[in-house]
């Protein structure tokens, strides 16, 4: 900066640059997934995502019901909450793949 003050303040940047970095990235997600074009990815991201959701909800409500009646949860019970949230995992897992392999390979302008 030479002889010039940064008015750069790292509490406020630290703050404020996660929100707008999520924001950034849910609206490329609906831009190119939902609005652009409706890919198999979309459908991953919409499936695996209620089932993950879907998953952790029914655990948490089934863990805190027998918890406060101090009851042992049944092995089935539990699959019940793990497996939707495990195969929602993996398709999430699976959008990101595919995410990751619509990147262009080649530039669109080489600044020449």
């Amino acid at each position: 900066y030479g002889d010039e003050q940064s008015t750069l303040s790292p509490l406020k940047v630290l703050l404020t640059f996660p929100g707008k970095l999520t924001q950034a990235f849910i609206k490329r997600i609906l831009w190119r997934y939902f609005i652009h074009d409706f890919t198999a990815c979309s459908l991953f991201l919409v499936v695996g995502m209620l089932l993950f959701l879907g998953g952790i909800s029914f655990g948490a409500i089934t863990w805190i019901h027998n918890s406060i009646r101090d009851l042992i949860t049944p092995t089935g019970t539990v699959m019940l909450a793990v497996v939707p949230l495990l195969l929602g995992f993996q398709l999430l897992l699976e959008a990101i793949v595919l995410d990751i392999q619509h990147v262009p390979k080649m530039p669109i302008h080489t600044g020449t």
